[in-house]
């Protein structure tokens, strides 16, 4: 069934929820405060991440409240003023650095991904055209697939695509099919060379 038609099912039955509005945020966080909702989950969160380095070019520019609560490409709540707009272009858990910089620089061609799952083809084969979406909201776009060791592969997308993002879900789609989803690593610029 389409949305559409679970819609129209609903309203027959009478129930509430047949004109909800549409949401694209986390729908158990109804203020939005991300933040709020990790520390309440994880009290101690702020203690053990705090203090680490923003960085733009390989320079400090500044510090902020702990990698957990920043996501790349976001523009607000970065806590320095630099005088033009800039983005988080990239978190690095492992030191507890956020990198920032222009939007130009949240721009990809590709990515690395893994956890593969595979539903249309029992494994990836050697080339493979697609349509990749990177995260819920992202219309997509037409990429090149290419399989890699064990469950990953290697994405390259026709277009450059904004803020691909390690963690987030990449899903592959034939037409109306689903080919199969993972993981996204990283993201690179061309194909093998991690930015």
């Amino acid at each position: 069934m389409t949305k559409a038609d679970v819609r129209t099912l609903a309203a027959d039955f009478g129930l509430e929820c047949a004109s909800k509005g549409e949401s694209y945020e986390i729908c158990f966080i109804p203020d939005n405060n991300y933040e709020r909702f990790l520390k309440e989950r994880d009290p101690d969160l702020a203690a053990r991440v705090d203090g680490g380095d923003i960085l733009m070019d390989g320079k400090v520019v500044g510090t902020h409240r702990g990698y957990p609560f920043y996501t790349v490409g976001q523009r607000k709540g970065l806590g320095v003023a630099f005088g033009r707009p800039a983005y988080v272009t990239g978190i690095d858990r492992e030191s507890n650095t956020v990198h920032v910089g222009a939007e130009k620089d949240l721009m990809h061609r590709g990515l690395i991904a893994g956890s593969m799952n595979f539903i249309k083809y029992a494994s990836c084969p050697d080339s493979l055209v697609v349509h990749a979406r990177i995260r819920y909201k992202d219309e997509g776009g037409r990429a090149t697939v290419r399989p890699l060791d064990g469950s990953r592969i290697q994405l390259l997308f026709d277009e450059p695509r904004r803020a691909i993002t390690p963690g987030q879900s990449l899903v592959l789609y034939e037409g109306e099919d689903v080919v199969g989803g993972g993981i996204i690593e990283a993201a690179t610029q061309e194909p093998g060379n991690t930015a």
